[in-house]
């Protein structure tokens, strides 16, 4: 077999391992990783390139490698899952930073976080003073979780006792210039009241592209660009 054809059959059996071990890690994102996933990601990608390109040597010894890594991070996973101290060696735990509105000296230190990073987080939480927060938690990813002090947290609707109303999604009732029936009966209307809504406006079903009509009734035309 030429070298060409055996870089190919090498980097086809990466890939396929690759991708195991991403299954294996589940669906996280690059940002959720803990510190032994991100090792053993890197060494896999080693030893994935090594098996493509090192032709010197035999691909199979390359392949039991990635097997064992694979295996061991299913089995580290498996036993975090089971155990809270394990679970803590490998991840870590949220250190808190700033409580009650004050920076915690001592455990920004030993988080090796410096004071323009932590300032620099809470401004893209658009949070300019400390004082108003009551916790910030630095994660074991690397993330802030920020907390605010009740009075300078947003207002929501329960605060302002609203009765909370079901949006509901809006249903497409006409499509490129024809009746969508399904949709409109689900709305408990027909057709003779979207012909009415529609003659309103002085528009026939053939000049609409896209109407939609939401749980309150209000309808919303998107015309033909020739139509006004």
């Amino acid at each position: 077999m030429s070298e060409w054809a055996v870089v190919i059959f090498r980097s086809f059996t990466s890939i396929i391992a690759l991708f195991v071990f991403t299954r294996l890690i589940g669906n996280r994102q690059i940002s959720q990783l803990n510190y032994f996933e991100y090792i053993i990601g890197i060494s896999i990608g080693g030893i994935a390139a090594y098996i493509s390109l090192d032709l010197d040597t035999h691909w199979s010894h390359g392949l039991i490698a990635l097997i064992v890594w694979a295996i061991l991070l299913f089995l580290m996973g498996f036993l975090s899952l089971k155990s809270k101290i394990i679970r803590d060696f490998i991840e870590g735990k949220g250190i808190v930073l700033i409580e009650d509105g004050k920076i915690k000296e001592e455990r920004l230190r030993k988080a090796r976080y410096n004071l323009e990073e932590l300032l620099f987080q809470l401004r893209e939480r658009n949070i300019f003073r400390v004082s108003d927060v009551d916790f910030a938690i630095l994660e074991p990813t690397g993330s802030l979780t920020v907390m605010l002090k009740e009075e300078f947290q947003p207002v929501i609707r329960k605060d302002l006792q609203l009765m909370k109303q079901h949006a509901g999604m809006p249903q497409t009732v006409i499509m490129d210039g024809k009746v969508i029936q399904e949709p409109l009966s689900m709305t408990g209307r027909d057709k003779h009241w979207l012909f009415h809504e529609l003659k309103k406006q002085k528009l026939t079903v053939d000049d609409v592209f896209l109407a939609q009509l939401d749980y309150t009734g209000a309808l919303t035309l998107d015309l033909y660009e020739d139509v006004r």
